[in-house]
């Protein structure tokens, strides 16, 4: 997971880095890396009485194949890559902003639940797969 903007930070660095420090052509980048329970533990600072169920489907296969985290320890040492938002920032963000876009400094689950349902039933849904 990486917030948008360490994405387009690690582009103006790679682009702005000196020629003679880049020792390869292609990099990897990488961030944070956060389970369901931690992400739930984040958002419970912020709602105290969020609560969330989820199951395990046939996707989870899909992504136990891919690398546990990329390596991109060459970005580090090359360029000096390094992200600036963890998952506390993240979710400060992520709450800040639904403060000020609802125009409410109190988000509580059942808050948050009314406004994702009346803008699921506003908006068409679209499926990636």
């Amino acid at each position: 997971m990486m917030y948008i903007d360490d994405c387009l930070q690690s582009l103006m660095s790679i682009m702005e880095a000196s020629d003679d420090k880049l020792a390869q052509r292609t990099y990897n980048v990488n961030a944070i890396s956060f389970t369901p329970k931690e992400l739930i533990d984040a958002i419970k600072r912020y709602v105290p009485d969020f609560k969330v169920s989820y199951k395990v489907d046939n996707r989870q296969a899909i992504a136990d194949s891919w690398p546990r985290s990329l390596d991109d320890s060459h970005a580090r040492r090359d360029w000096g890559w390094a992200h600036k938002y963890d998952l506390d920032a993240l979710c400060n963000i992520m709450f800040t902003d639904l403060q000020k876009k609802y125009n409410s400094p109190h988000i509580n689950s059942t808050f948050l639940n009314n406004k994702l349902n009346e803008e699921s039933a506003n908006s068409m849904a679209v499926s990636a797969y």
